[in-house]
């Protein structure tokens, strides 16, 4: 898998939530299903990202 899946088995827990990243054993089977049910369930949202720009340095885009 790429370099973008970098919190494979995080967890998270609070009192209300428990989120559990995937282990590495079922990447494969996350990035096959996200990439044929993303497009038959979702219809594009345009996004706008504003007042980045002083963050940008800490990123070293700039």
């Amino acid at each position: 898998m790429p370099d973008h899946w970098p919190l494979f088995k995080l967890r998270l827990s609070t009192p209300r939530l428990q989120l559990r990243l995937p282990t590495l054993r079922g990447r494969r089977t996350i990035g096959r299903r996200l990439r044929l049910d993303h497009g038959a369930f979702t219809s594009p949202i345009p996004v706008g990202i504003h007042g980045l720009e002083p963050c940008l340095p800490h990123f070293g885009l700039r």
